[in-house]
């Protein structure tokens, strides 16, 4: 409940069980026991947040909140072609070094092939806070993964690999709606 302003339209929907719902200081998620990636992340997006000062660095850590059946760490990614890629991305939460650390646990985290990681999805973050930027609206984004499958999976922890991913940009102010 604490989260449910982060979640004005209620909470995406989705066919999987074995899930979690977690609440971070600055967005919310439900993540996997079973694929042990996050399903879907919601956050806000504050124009004047969209420039922060923190810098990156990279400390991802386990969350301990869950059962240890349940956890990703770091580790499973080491050998592996895919980046640990973020749904809630760390520079939407430059702003404050707690909520920053917070995009860093792996029930934020999702395998992702390099070259989409750090090509058309991180652009399409950094273009999410331009918009905020040039609208000067808050912005409500989703940000998920589309049919993960144990049968091609990752790490020691057998990580799932999702097929694809998806992102919803919505504008508070205008209900305008852009989805990727």
């Amino acid at each position: 409940k604490s989260c449910a302003y982060i979640l004005p339209y209620g909470t995406p929907t989705h066919k999987y069980t074995n899930y979690a719902h977690i609440c971070r200081h600055a967005y919310v998620l439900e993540y996997s026991g079973r694929y042990k990636i996050p399903l879907w992340t919601a956050h806000i997006l504050h124009p004047e947040y969209t420039v922060g000062c923190r810098d990156r660095d990279d400390s991802f850590s386990v969350d301990r909140s869950i059962p240890r059946s349940f956890q990703s760490t770091p580790s499973d990614y080491e050998g592996t072609v895919y980046d640990k890629g973020h749904m809630v991305s760390s520079a939407d939460m430059a702003w404050d070094g707690l909520t920053m650390r917070e995009t860093f646990i792996m029930t934020n985290i999702a395998p992702q092939l390099q070259g989409f990681n750090r090509g058309i999805w991180r652009r399409l973050e950094d273009q999410t806070r331009a918009w905020a930027q040039e609208r000067k609206h808050t912005l409500l984004v989703y940000s998920g993964v589309i049919q993960p499958d144990t049968t091609y999976a990752i790490g020691r922890n057998g990580i799932a690999v999702p097929s694809g991913f998806f992102k919803v940009v919505v504008d508070t102010a205008t209900n305008e709606v852009l989805a990727f």
